[in-house]
């Protein structure tokens, strides 16, 4: 049964489990386990009920705790799970599914600080935390600390090379701290098939004033040309633009 767990193969492991605790009702490990499998194939309610006979077989496992969190964090009952995952990160602080659980909370709760704070020990940890790096990057811009957002982009950059898409984020936090030759370069390098490839354009334009390009009016031209209208309006308002003539 715990080989076929670990693999992934929770219907099969179901089966085994069960002929297990009809013979050892008292065995927590294959309750958690039993628990767990039926979470991850959806059945919420036979999930509660195993978790609640793991919790009278042993209340205080840290394993038992660790794993009805995410079982809570899986259902979206994220007011139950939250201070389960502070306890087990208490006993457990290098716990990656607690620590990445906890995060997503506390940013969904617009806690973005607590957030920020859980994913610098969760990069501290991976292997491979690029995409990490990037959330990091993200809840640093919502708290406006751009210099912290832009290390943890650029940390994303060198991670990932030619797949790095978050050029816009960068060069914005990059003109937000008036470093105009970084924001141009970085983006330059925003893709046209970019959702935000509009914006990056608007953005470029008011860097290329900023850098006394001698093309800007092309480009305001070219941003304004290529925008919806929510753009546009930015564009028309924006007060680098001198009035420029884009209609």
């Amino acid at each position: 049964g715990a080989v076929l767990f670990a693999r992934g193969k929770y219907e099969e492991s179901i089966k085994v489990f069960e002929r297990v605790l009809t013979e050892d009702r008292e065995n927590l490990m294959v309750t958690i386990r039993l628990a767990v499998s039926y979470s991850l194939l959806g059945n919420e309610a036979r999930a509660d009920a195993l978790f609640s006979r793991a919790g009278d077989i042993h209340p205080g496992s840290i394993d038992l705790q660790h794993y009805l969190a995410m079982h809570h964090f899986r259902f979206r009952r994220w007011d139950l799970a939250a201070p389960l995952l502070e306890k087990v990160l208490i006993v457990m602080p290098r716990k990656l599914p607690a620590l990445e659980a906890l995060a997503r909370i506390r940013e969904s709760e617009g806690r973005y600080d607590d957030a920020a704070r859980l994913m610098e020990r969760i990069v501290d940890l991976k292997a491979s935390p690029a995409a990490d790096w990037i959330r990091l990057g993200e809840l640093e811009m919502a708290l406006t600390d751009t210099p912290a957002a832009i290390g943890a982009f650029e940390e994303a950059r060198r991670l990932q090379g030619e797949a790095f898409d978050h050029y816009l984020e960068l060069g914005v936090c990059y003109l937000d701290l008036r470093s105009f030759a970084a924001a141009a370069e970085a983006l330059d390098l925003v893709a046209r098939d970019h959702p935000g490839y509009t914006m990056a354009l608007f953005k470029r334009a008011q860097v290329s004033v900023l850098l006394g390009e001698p093309e800007w009016r092309e480009r305001v031209r070219f941003a304004y040309d290529r925008a919806d209208p929510q753009i546009r309006q930015l564009i028309e308002r924006e007060p680098l633009f001198q009035g420029e003539t884009v209609r």
